[in-house]
């Protein structure tokens, strides 16, 4: 079971192909419902395994977001042009600091040469966000990943085939900036690392996200304005005084 892990952990990286890809530039905040967002990111990864290295560039990721209800969206995406993924983010806490679960599923399959390669990836990071003003926000997300590999009519001794299949958590820590540039767009760069426990490697994925669209609200933090860029109005002085009586 380790020699299949690691033989798919630094394959995949090698091939890029079915690549675990943990980044999210998002922000814990979620969508208004019926609200919509693509995304749009230019990647690379990196890996460490048994004393070698190798980064190499990915295709780009592409996706999109809806807002569903208060304080839940969905996202749904290409990752690489290699893998299928969905997320459903959960908002908890809302302020200067806000926290979201976003549980996910990457999903990768290739057949070569009649055997048939399955990886799934089950990401559950907690993020935390940490509001420097309306526009600019420092993301952590922290949490770990399930890796599930699964290989159909691999041939063994005696030319006898069957089916393999494997499994284990990685670690994972990434952190981002989302900077709301505009009403309709915001850039996230974002740097994910991952470990692998039981056999020692490491991956890191780096990227820098386009997030065109609608906006989360943000608009309850400071002044200026908000996400959606309506300024806020400003508070009413106090009452003129009363007109001087007329002179007699």
């Amino acid at each position: 079971m380790r020699v299949l892990r690691g033989a798919a952990f630094v394959g995949a990286v090698v091939v890029l192909c079915g690549c675990p890809n943990p980044n999210t530039y998002q922000t814990p905040r979620t969508l208004d419902p019926g609200a919509i967002q693509v995304n749009i990111a230019a990647e690379g990864i990196g890996a460490s395994y048994g004393g070698g290295s190798v980064w190499a560039p990915m295709l780009p990721s592409v996706g999109v977001r809806v807002g569903v209800a208060d304080g839940l969206d969905l996202g749904f995406r290409e990752q690489n042009f290699d893998s299928l993924g969905a997320d459903a983010k959960i908002r908890l806490v809302k302020g200067s600091f806000d926290l979201a679960l976003d549980p996910g599923l990457q999903v990768f399959y290739a057949n070569i040469d009649s055997e048939g390669l399955g990886v799934f990836y089950f990401h559950l990071p907690v993020l935390l966000g940490f509001n420097v003003s309306r526009n600019v926000s420092i993301v952590a997300s922290p949490g770990v990943v399930y890796d599930l590999l699964t290989a159909s009519n691999v041939s063994g001794g005696g030319g006898v085939t069957g089916s393999a299949s494997a499994s284990g958590f990685l670690g994972r820590l990434g952190l981002g900036v989302d900077f709301r540039v505009s009403k309709k767009l915001a850039i996230h760069p974002e740097v994910t690392v991952m470990d692998n426990f039981g056999d020692g490697g490491t991956i890191w994925v780096f990227g820098i996200g386009f997030n065109v669209g609608a906006q989360p609200d943000y608009s309850d933090l400071g002044d200026g304005p908000d996400a959606k860029g309506v300024p806020l109005e400003a508070p009413a002085g106090p009452p003129p005084p009363p007109a001087a009586p007329p002179a007699p």
